[in-house]
């Protein structure tokens, strides 16, 4: 008599789903956004990671240069003109000093 749910010589074969098809993706996960993940000390890809991977890339900003990646952000930057200037000057010591 067979088992429960099983017919004669047919084993139960799960095919292997890979990580990139669970999560939506149709190119495999980028191990650049996995390393964006781990410097802000968090375990799960979001787009954020993806959008700091592709454009920290030369190669592959350029791929994805046209690309939106919705809920992606942008890369942080800050203009040197909005910069505090530098107080102090200088670190040569000045003539008049003895």
């Amino acid at each position: 008599m067979a088992g429960r749910g099983q017919t004669l010589g047919s084993a139960a074969v799960k095919k292997a789903t890979t990580r990139s098809s669970k999560a939506g993706l149709q190119f495999p996960v980028l191990e650049l956004a996995g390393n964006a993940v781990r410097d802000n000390k968090k375990t799960r890809i979001v787009p954020r990671h993806i959008q700091l991977a592709v454009k920290n890339d030369e190669e592959l900003s350029k791929l994805l240069g046209d690309v939106t990646i919705a809920n992606g952000g942008v890369m942080p930057n800050i203009h040197s003109l909005l910069l505090p200037k530098k107080v102090g000057g200088s670190s040569k010591p000045s003539a008049d000093e003895d």
